[in-house]
Protein backbone atom coordinates (compact mmCIF):
# COMPACT_ATOMS: atom_id res chain seq x y z
CA UNK A 1 0.00 0.00 0.00
CA UNK A 2 1.37 3.40 -0.96
CA UNK A 3 1.52 6.38 1.35
CA UNK A 4 -1.36 7.98 -0.58
CA UNK A 5 -3.56 4.88 -0.36
CA UNK A 6 -2.90 4.90 3.37
CA UNK A 7 -3.84 8.59 3.66
CA UNK A 8 -7.16 8.02 1.89
CA UNK A 9 -7.90 5.15 4.24
CA UNK A 10 -6.73 6.92 7.43
CA UNK A 11 -8.27 10.34 6.78
CA UNK A 12 -11.73 9.85 5.21
CA UNK A 13 -13.12 13.29 6.07
CA UNK A 14 -10.07 15.06 4.64
CA UNK A 15 -10.25 12.83 1.57
CA UNK A 16 -13.85 13.87 0.91
CA UNK A 17 -12.92 17.56 1.20
CA UNK A 18 -10.09 16.99 -1.30
CA UNK A 19 -12.34 14.99 -3.65
CA UNK A 20 -15.09 17.65 -3.49
CA UNK A 21 -12.51 20.36 -4.24
CA UNK A 22 -11.28 18.52 -7.34
CA UNK A 23 -14.81 17.80 -8.53
CA UNK A 24 -15.67 21.49 -8.15
CA UNK A 25 -12.57 22.45 -10.15
CA UNK A 26 -13.52 19.93 -12.84
CA UNK A 27 -17.06 21.32 -13.00
CA UNK A 28 -15.70 24.87 -13.18
CA UNK A 29 -13.47 23.88 -16.09
CA UNK A 30 -16.39 22.27 -17.95
CA UNK A 31 -18.62 25.30 -17.50
CA UNK A 32 -18.83 27.25 -20.71
CA UNK A 33 -17.09 24.55 -22.72
CA UNK A 34 -18.68 23.59 -25.99
CA UNK A 35 -18.90 19.92 -25.05
CA UNK A 36 -21.95 17.71 -25.38
CA UNK A 37 -24.04 17.76 -22.19
CA UNK A 38 -24.00 13.95 -22.00
CA UNK A 39 -20.17 14.02 -21.92
CA UNK A 40 -20.22 16.62 -19.13
CA UNK A 41 -22.73 14.49 -17.19
CA UNK A 42 -20.54 11.38 -17.56
CA UNK A 43 -17.56 13.36 -16.25
CA UNK A 44 -19.60 14.61 -13.27
CA UNK A 45 -20.85 11.11 -12.43
CA UNK A 46 -17.41 9.57 -12.82
CA UNK A 47 -15.93 12.13 -10.44
CA UNK A 48 -12.66 11.23 -8.76
CA UNK A 49 -12.56 7.65 -7.52
CA UNK A 50 -9.83 6.79 -5.03
CA UNK A 51 -7.64 5.16 -7.68
CA UNK A 52 -7.56 8.36 -9.73
CA UNK A 53 -6.86 10.48 -6.67
CA UNK A 54 -3.95 8.24 -5.68
CA UNK A 55 -2.44 8.38 -9.20
CA UNK A 56 -2.76 12.16 -9.26
CA UNK A 57 -1.20 12.54 -5.80
CA UNK A 58 1.65 10.14 -6.57
CA UNK A 59 2.59 11.93 -9.77
CA UNK A 60 2.41 15.45 -8.35
CA UNK A 61 1.80 15.85 -4.61
CA UNK A 62 1.99 19.64 -4.89
CA UNK A 63 -1.32 19.60 -6.80
CA UNK A 64 -2.85 19.37 -3.31
CA UNK A 65 -1.36 22.62 -2.02
CA UNK A 66 -4.26 24.78 -3.28
CA UNK A 67 -6.95 22.60 -1.74
CA UNK A 68 -5.14 22.70 1.60
CA UNK A 69 -4.63 26.47 1.29
CA UNK A 70 -8.37 26.86 0.74
CA UNK A 71 -8.96 24.91 3.96
CA UNK A 72 -6.48 26.84 6.12
CA UNK A 73 -3.76 24.17 6.09
CA UNK A 74 -0.66 25.87 4.71
CA UNK A 75 2.25 23.81 3.37
CA UNK A 76 5.74 25.25 3.00
CA UNK A 77 8.63 23.31 1.47
CA UNK A 78 12.03 24.85 2.04
CA UNK A 79 15.42 24.14 0.50
CA UNK A 80 18.66 24.67 2.36
CA UNK A 81 22.09 23.10 2.25
CA UNK A 82 21.08 20.69 -0.56
CA UNK A 83 18.14 19.20 1.36
CA UNK A 84 14.42 19.90 1.66
CA UNK A 85 12.27 20.26 4.77
CA UNK A 86 8.62 21.15 5.25
CA UNK A 87 6.31 22.81 7.66
CA UNK A 88 2.55 22.59 7.76
CA UNK A 89 0.70 25.14 9.90
CA UNK A 90 3.93 25.64 11.86
CA UNK A 91 4.45 21.91 12.44
CA UNK A 92 7.98 21.33 11.18
CA UNK A 93 9.44 18.16 9.73
CA UNK A 94 12.02 16.43 11.86
CA UNK A 95 13.51 14.73 8.80
CA UNK A 96 15.33 16.12 5.79
CA UNK A 97 14.63 14.96 2.26
CA UNK A 98 16.89 14.71 -0.75
CA UNK A 99 14.16 15.72 -3.21
CA UNK A 100 11.37 18.27 -3.28
CA UNK A 101 8.82 15.61 -4.28
CA UNK A 102 9.70 13.45 -1.29
CA UNK A 103 9.34 16.44 1.06
CA UNK A 104 6.04 17.41 -0.59
CA UNK A 105 4.73 13.87 -0.19
CA UNK A 106 5.44 13.85 3.53
CA UNK A 107 4.13 17.40 3.97
CA UNK A 108 0.88 16.39 2.26
CA UNK A 109 0.63 13.42 4.61
CA UNK A 110 0.86 15.78 7.58
CA UNK A 111 -1.61 18.17 5.93
CA UNK A 112 -4.14 15.35 5.57
CA UNK A 113 -3.76 14.61 9.27
CA UNK A 114 -4.20 18.27 10.26
CA UNK A 115 -7.25 18.69 8.03
CA UNK A 116 -8.79 15.48 9.39
CA UNK A 117 -8.29 16.72 12.98
CA UNK A 118 -9.74 20.11 12.06
CA UNK A 119 -12.81 18.47 10.50
CA UNK A 120 -13.26 16.15 13.49
CA UNK A 121 -13.17 19.16 15.84
CA UNK A 122 -15.73 21.02 13.73
CA UNK A 123 -18.15 18.06 13.76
Amino acid sequence: MTIFNQMIEDYPLATEVVRDWFIQKMEDSLRGQELPEDFKEIMRKQGFPNEKLVKLFESTPRVLFDVFDDNGVIINVLHSDAVFVWDVNNVKSIYVYSSRKEAETHAVQRAFQILQEKLNNDA
